[in-house]
């Protein structure tokens, strides 16, 4: 069975960062992910600054059957971790939420939502706070992985107070230890989605 994944990007293309803040209008449009021949229930929705993020997506999509959407930023965060910290830092301590490229996904078919985040400064990654300040879940279970390397403390709370009209239903955090060990990472995975019910029938 074919997995597919559809990244939608405006013409306007990625502007230099010191043009990145402010809120997309265009992100109000909403685009439908593409669609699994079996009309698949589930939806993942994510973002991945340096494809640690993608590659999980993308490999409980061949588990369950799921469709994925990848949201991509308009500020340009650097490939270094620390570099990229210090601009997502910033935003967040002004208060900013750094435009999306890519619009809002349609969910309205599916039955349940899984979010793949990265943590930056112990919660929801910059660019996935952006969409959840504009997708309403129509009170939908949501389902959330979230990489991290050593602190996560934020992340349930901050969850809990950003999906908005959904249900934040379970919470997988994934340690860069684990990440990095791929038949353990596959274990965990497995584990959580029979835990959950999301495992392909």
């Amino acid at each position: 069975m074919n997995k597919l994944r559809r990244n939608l990007i405006t013409a306007g293309g990625i502007a230099a960062l010191s043009a990145a803040f402010g809120i997309n209008a265009a992100a109000a449009d909403r685009p439908a992910p593409t669609e699994h021949k079996t009309m698949s229930k589930t939806l993942i929705v994510y973002y991945s600054h340096t494809g640690t993020v993608h590659s999980i997506a993308q490999r409980l999509a061949k588990m369950t059957g799921a469709d994925t959407y990848e949201i991509k930023p308009k500020t340009i965060y650097d490939r270094d971790m620390w570099a990229a910290w210090d601009v997502a830092k910033a935003e967040q301590e002004q208060g900013i939420l750094p435009p999306l490229i890519t619009k809002i996904p349609n969910i309205d078919r599916y039955q349940q939502v899984i979010l793949g985040i990265p943590v930056w400064g112990r919660t929801i990654a910059n660019p996935m706070q952006t969409l959840l300040s504009q997708l309403d879940f129509q009170g939908k279970n949501v389902y959330v992985f979230w990489t991290f390397y050593d602190h996560d403390e934020k992340m349930r709370d901050a969850l809990a107070q950003q999906i908005r009209n959904g249900h934040f239903t379970s919470g997988l955090p994934l340690t860069m230890n684990v990440v990095h060990a791929p038949g353990q990472l596959e274990g965990v995975l497995q584990k959580w989605l029979i835990e959950t019910g999301l495992a392909a029938r």
